[in-house]
């Protein structure tokens, strides 16, 4: 099958009442030697393509075309006329794969046990003997959450997701103009769609875009280590092995778990807090890794996403 000919035929134009919207349509004649389609004649070498400029107005562009067979015997489908509708109010396709991201943000609230307090110097829940509570108390929490949208190609692998899951930056990334530190952001929920098909043609030729919605959840964190108060009822001795803390005079095996030093060994002050141990529960990746990037912003923001130290 190829085109015979093309030819326009005719062309309306419309103007509203207060000049803001400005129309057009262009009809075209082809004409095929073999049996045709309604994509072989929209795409036919000279029907205007998507976004072309009307001949007389070039602030009307094309936005719509659509084929219908004319043929008086339907089953020969060798005559066709084409209908192109401008307008100077934008819808031209674009590749959905060269789109910015969409960036939202939030906040989930919950509550949170907690064992330190925010006094000036931190102290730890516990009664007046130095025994904690039954039940730690709770406080309300809010974390700050984003939403990261992005279209990326219909190949994209789903086992990017697996990898993506409840990973920590690795390194600073560039967010929607914040600079995120090292360790602040982890990846929950990551979502792909079903596969998606948007068809750009025009100008003799079709080309399909396949692709698919990738959307991820951003949670922030100053730090996302657990941290718990060194206390125990052994210390370590110089041979490394456990030995009973004793305290008082006479000295005698401590009976409620004493503060210790960070390094296996008993505090000099019994009434201090222990040392604090963090414990990472989370792997750090690059975020780069993934097949997208998470910094759509051009602007660098000199601070960090700030928020007050959580104390667990």
């Amino acid at each position: 099958m190829t085109v015979v000919s093309v030819k326009k035929q005719s062309h309306l134009g419309f103007s509203d009442n207060k000049g803001l919207e400005k129309t057009a349509t262009e009809y075209y004649a082809v004409t095929f030697d073999a049996p045709g389609t309604d994509v072989q004649a929209e795409t036919a070498t000279g029907v205007p393509v998507y976004g072309a400029p009307h001949p007389d107005d070039a602030t009307r562009i094309m936005i719509h075309s659509r084929a219908q067979c004319i043929d008086p015997d339907a089953s020969l489908r060798l005559f066709w006329q084409v209908q192109c509708d401008y307008s100077n109010v934008s819808e031209a396709v674009s590749n959905p794969l060269t789109q910015p991201a969409a960036i939202t943000w939030g906040g989930s609230k919950d509550k949170e046990a907690y064992f330190f307090d925010f006094s000036n110097v931190p102290q730890p829940v516990v009664n007046s003997a130095g025994e904690p509570f039954e039940k730690l108390p709770e406080r309300e929490r809010t974390r700050i959450t984003a939403t990261f949208s992005k279209n990326v190609p219909g190949n994209y692998s789903v086992l990017n997701l697996v990898a993506a899951k409840d990973k920590l930056n690795a390194a600073p990334f560039l967010f929607d103009g914040v600079t995120i530190p090292t360790g602040q952001a982890k990846i929950c929920e990551p979502k792909l769609s079903e596969k998606k098909t948007l068809i750009l043609s025009g100008g003799g030729s079709v080309i399909p875009i396949i692709y698919r919605v990738l959307s991820l959840t951003l949670e922030f964190e100053d730090s996302w280590d657990d941290v718990f108060e060194d206390r125990g009822y052994n210390e370590l001795d110089n041979n490394g092995d456990l030995t009973p803390i004793v305290s008082g005079k006479p000295p005698t095996a401590v009976k409620k778990p004493y503060p210790l030093d960070g390094d296996g060994g008993a505090a000099d002050d019994p009434t201090t807090p222990g040392a604090a141990l963090p414990y990472k529960p989370y792997k750090s990746v690059s975020f780069g890794s993934f097949g997208v990037t998470l910094h759509p912003s051009a602007t660098v923001s000199a601070g960090s996403l700030g928020k007050d130290p959580v104390a667990r």
